[in-house]
């Protein structure tokens, strides 16, 4: 998951079995976070685009209690996303 326990990994010995890559823009990576919404009631989370989450319900009541999690904003997401980049690029590399 990251360069540091890549690292970790590799230095305890731990083989290497299997590693999957998911290449997804940060783009879209942003949309899905953006869109992510929850019930304060029921807990329940939605997506308002209903990607990897059901689309919000035709009830209105439901609807307009909806909110947004603090760091599920544009800025924020792509703060963390230049995070992720700077800590661990090429985590591939440390098994190599």
């Amino acid at each position: 998951r990251s360069s540091f326990q890549a690292g970790a990994l590799k230095g305890a010995g731990v083989p290497l079995v299997k590693l999957i890559m998911v290449d997804v823009s940060d783009d879209e990576l942003v949309r899905r976070a953006v869109g992510r919404r929850i019930d304060p009631v029921t807990h329940q989370l939605y997506h308002l685009e209903g990607l990897g989450f059901d689309a919000p319900p035709e009830d209105e009541e439901v609807r307009e209690r909806l909110t947004q999690r603090k760091d599920d904003t544009e800025e924020r997401v792509r703060l963390r996303l230049a995070q992720y980049h700077d800590t661990n690029a090429n985590v591939s590399d440390k098994f190599n």
